[in-house]
């Protein structure tokens, strides 16, 4: 099963970038919803539910799996400039056909039974209702918890875009999918997504050949494909802080070198000053032969230096390239050097 965006791959679309404050808003409400999501986000959730009144609460609970899958369209992408979230809410209303089409989905779909199987009833017998009931939840999240959040989430995203722009210049929607979901790739005839419920089909582009995506903080780990008017997709935006970089080969070898602790008391020793590897035989208990293998191993890593003085070869420490791999270590780690103790 999978949906479909078909282009042949030398002839790519044009990627039309963009976030959409009130997809941010249904999307944060699902990870409030269903918390298990996402583990990144167990605070924010716990800190937004904490905000909502009661009864908010309760209709979150009867409604939530509502928000998807499949998302309810209104509010997954912008028609038209995108809009301050309350002029979006009040954009839609019980009567939008996208919105009463996404919620008549629920009844075609195995997505498991709500709390409450009255809601699934009253959809068929009333669906302005609950898309009036749906709104206002949406509504009271944004005035009780989301707005509150809405600066510094606004910030963000604007800076995942940003980080976005660079990587379609790049390497081109291919390279987007890569860095940013693995339920989405890039095919000789166009772009494949995984559906998280059964469906099989083809969606076209755009008579110009644009592809709109929308960046989500809160999407992850789903990608959400537009159907119509033609194929759009909302992305999980690139996320700098949960990004994983592998440490460097010179730190790996440079910590290989040093995790073993005959090796690490050399340095200790070489440190103080050039010592020969007699000397260094006196000292560890090892054979000079056996000395002279870990001080190779240390040479490579490029954490101590041999110079010849007269008939003896003294091996001394390297501080720049121990510094170098101290620093490193903490980068990697992401350790404030100028954080306080403790």
């Amino acid at each position: 099963m999978a949906i479909r965006i078909p282009f042949p791959v030398e002839e790519p679309p044009q990627v039309e970038l963009t976030t959409y404050p009130v997809a941010e808003l249904a999307l944060s409400l699902h990870t409030v919803f269903a918390p298990g999501r996402s583990v990144e986000m167990t605070q924010f959730s716990r800190r937004m539910r904490a905000r909502l009144p009661k009864p908010v609460a309760a209709e979150l609970d009867t409604l939530g799996f509502l928000l998807g899958p499949p998302a309810p369209a209104p509010f997954s992408f912008p028609e038209g400039d995108a809009v301050p979230v309350g002029d979006a809410l009040d954009a839609v209303t019980p009567k939008t056909e996208a919105l009463q089409f996404s919620l008549a989905m629920h009844l075609e779909l195995d997505n498991g039974c709500p709390r409450d199987p009255g809601v699934l009833e009253e959809i068929a017998r009333d669906p302005e209702a609950i898309a009036g009931r749906f709104i206002q939840l949406l509504a009271d999240y944004w005035r009780h918890a989301f707005e509150r959040e809405w600066e510094v989430v606004e910030a963000r995203a604007a800076l995942a875009r940003v980080d976005a722009e660079l990587t379609v210049a790049r390497g081109g929607i291919g390279q987007l999918l890569s860095a940013t979901t693995k339920r989405a790739r890039l095919t000789p005839d166009g772009i494949h997504v995984t559906p998280l419920f059964p469906r099989d089909m083809e969606v076209p582009l755009q008579d110009d050949r644009v592809l709109p995506v929308v960046l989500s903080l809160f999407s992850d780990p789903w990608v959400i494909t537009r159907y119509w008017p033609a194929a759009g997709l909302v992305l999980p935006a690139p996320d700098g802080s949960r990004r994983v970089t592998p440490p460097s080969l010179e730190l790996v070898q440079e910590l290989d070198a040093i995790a073993d602790a005959t090796r690490l008391t050399m340095l200790r020793l070489v440190a103080e000053q050039p010592r020969s590897t007699r000397e260094l035989s006196a000292l560890l208990g090892l054979s000079e032969a056996g000395v002279s293998k870990h001080l190779h191993r240390l040479a490579d890593a490029g954490l101590v230096v041999g110079e010849r003085r007269g008939y003896y070869v003294l091996y001394r420490l390297l501080p720049e390239r121990a510094l170098a791999a101290s620093t490193a270590l903490l980068d990697f780690l992401r350790v404030a050097t100028d954080s306080p103790a403790g």
